[in-house]
């Protein structure tokens, strides 16, 4: 008897076990249905990792009340991880289009500068990708810089990565040289150094991807993003670094603005216009796959602030590049001529004042 009822204590205590972990995990399972089968209704193939987890997210009936702080949270982000990167390694390759920016209806918006753009306070983030890896530092061929405002507009300035520069300290101080050789010599320090020294703007924040297959999860995780062709993994990769074009990475520079456009939009469509759940979701993966010194808490401030103010990716982006022009120069660090991207200097004073708090008179 007393054996008996050691035996029937042992599979009461099991299905206790087993009702309880059913029922904490149930609602995982209800929010990453759609991800582990692919059977949801609506589901397509070329949606992202984090359209599927929100499908779920939006049916589950206490979706609303997820805890974004919760453990359940990190174990869905954790999840979430894993199957980006599987797309991002399993994406089909294509044939790259070369489509011209001006085929692409790229407008500099800040030439001539936007004299109707109000003047506001706002948080200057530079963004750098680079083509390094575990190995290597690798230089910062793509340069971005981003402005927040908080009534509800983003300003996105390409800076070409031939762009001349000159050193302000250091063993270089005095030379100029190429701004995408700065993060060569100095990593992210001496390429803020160089942006700010430049364009007489300070820089708030920065965020480098580091590396192509950063870069490549990154485009998974809102599900590629369309342009001329949908782009993602590797053929993402070619188009952003494509420069085979008249001129060259001036005309690169304005079809990483086409892309910003297009994965800002993506990203704001995929969160719902900004919700913090899902915005805190989406920048917890992404925090993996950058290097920066904001957290979750700060970009999630950032983005409401957006969000409360009606942004809108279509009309609230305001685009660019830096004027300039190339020209043929003896590198001083080299001993060679080399190609050097000419900032136009009064387009560029102009340009820089939308970039800081306080906006003198434009030329």
């Amino acid at each position: 008897l007393r054996y008996a009822m050691n035996t029937a204590n042992k599979y009461i205590i099991t299905l206790l076990i087993i009702a309880s972990a059913l029922i904490i995990i149930s609602p995982a399972i209800i929010i990453l249905k759609p991800l582990l089968w692919g059977q949801y209704e609506g589901y397509q193939h070329n949606s992202s990792g984090l359209e599927l987890f929100f499908m779920g997210l939006d049916n589950h009936p206490r979706g609303d009340d997820l805890d974004p702080a919760s453990s359940m949270e990190d174990s869905l982000a954790g999840i979430l991880d894993i199957l980006v990167k599987h797309r991002a390694e399993s994406c089909y390759v294509d044939s790259l289009p070369r489509h011209s920016p001006e085929n692409l209806n790229y407008v500099n918006m800040f030439d001539p500068p936007p004299v109707n753009l109000p003047h506001s306070s706002g948080t200057n983030i530079l963004i750098m990708g680079t083509d390094g890896n575990s190995q290597r530092r690798g230089r910062s061929d793509v340069l971005i810089l981003l402005r927040i405002c908080p009534e509800g507009r983003i300003l996105s300035l390409s800076i070409p990565r031939d762009t001349r520069f000159t050193y302000q300290e250091g063993r270089w101080k005095g030379l100029f040289d190429k701004i995408n050789h700065a993060y060569v010599r100095g990593g992210t320090s001496e390429t803020i150094a160089a942006v700010e020294n430049m364009m007489q703007l300070k820089i708030d924040h920065y965020l480098a991807v580091p590396g192509f297959k950063s870069f490549q999860n990154l485009l998974s995780l809102v599900g590629g993003v369309k342009v001329d062709k949908h782009l993602e993994g590797d053929l993402g990769t070619r188009w952003i670094r494509n420069r085979a074009f008249v001129m060259g990475d001036a005309d690169r520079c304005k079809r990483h603005q086409i892309f910003m456009q297009n994965f800002i939009g993506k990203g704001w469509e995929l969160t719902q216009g900004g919700q913090r759940l899902y915005t805190t979701l989406m920048i917890r993966i992404a925090l993996d796959w950058v290097q920066t010194d904001l957290d979750c808490e700060n970009i999630t401030l950032l983005l409401n602030s957006l969000s409360e103010s009606g942004f809108n990716p279509r009309e609230d982006i305001v685009s660019g590049h830096l004027p300039g022009h190339y020209e043929t120069l003896k590198s001083p660090i080299f001993q060679q001529e080399l190609v050097f991207w000419i900032p136009n200097q009064n387009k560029m004073q102009g340009i820089s004042a939308y970039f800081q708090d306080y906006r003198p008179s434009l030329y």
